[in-house]
């Protein structure tokens, strides 16, 4: 009867320790050290200054994004990497007949940095 137990517990013991020894392969590209965000995720960043005294609706591959306030600085903005991004800038207020409408078409090199000044 001992023996049975002794079985048991070291059995026991053995698939514990199997067990709790056990990693995730696929998140080991997560947790790598030394690689950064835009590389893992494949983005580059925009700055947009509004330099009017109107503020600013700011559209990314025709997807709204933020609206900037007159004088006033964006945070960064993460893109998507690729080539022939759109941004599309509209004027909310302050205009006569018609408002200020700016598009730009770029391309976006992952991890690199760009500023856009309006209008």
């Amino acid at each position: 009867m001992r023996y049975i137990y002794k079985q048991i517990s070291i059995f026991i013991l053995l698939i514990t320790i199997h067990l709790s020894s056990c990693t995730n392969p696929g998140n080991n590209s997560i947790d790598t050290p030394g690689i950064r965000d835009c590389e893992r995720n494949r983005t580059g960043a925009i700055v947009i200054t509004n330099t009017s005294k109107y503020p600013y609706d700011i559209y990314i591959d025709d997807v709204h994004k933020l609206r900037i306030q007159a004088k006033s600085k964006s945070d960064k903005l993460e893109i998507d990497e690729g080539n022939n991004r759109k941004i599309y800038v509209e004027q909310v207020t302050g205009y006569l007949f018609f408002p200020f409408k700016k598009t730009v078409h770029f391309n976006v090199v992952r991890c690199s940095d760009y500023q856009l000044s309006i209008p």
